[in-house]
């Protein structure tokens, strides 16, 4: 998987390359019901995979916004 990172609209207007990251992840196990494949890009450059039989993440429990000092602690 490769994703561009942390491109500003400043960065964007003066032509910077934007950084890009890459990981390479196995596929997780599928049941057969699942249909959905969900990505998350957490703190740390961190990517988690998971399949879902409908729109509902398994990873719906994770705070939706960054909680900037809670990662920090970490």
């Amino acid at each position: 998987m490769v994703w561009v990172y942390g491109r500003t609209v400043e960065e964007f207007e003066r032509g910077d390359e934007p950084e890009r990251r890459h990981v390479t992840l196995p596929m997780p196990e599928r049941m057969r019901e699942d249909r959905y494949l969900h990505v998350h890009f957490l703190p740390n450059h961190e990517v988690k995979l998971g399949w879902s039989s409908n729109l509902v993440s398994p990873y719906d429990h994770l705070p939706k916004s960054l909680d900037v000092a809670r990662y920090q602690e970490q």
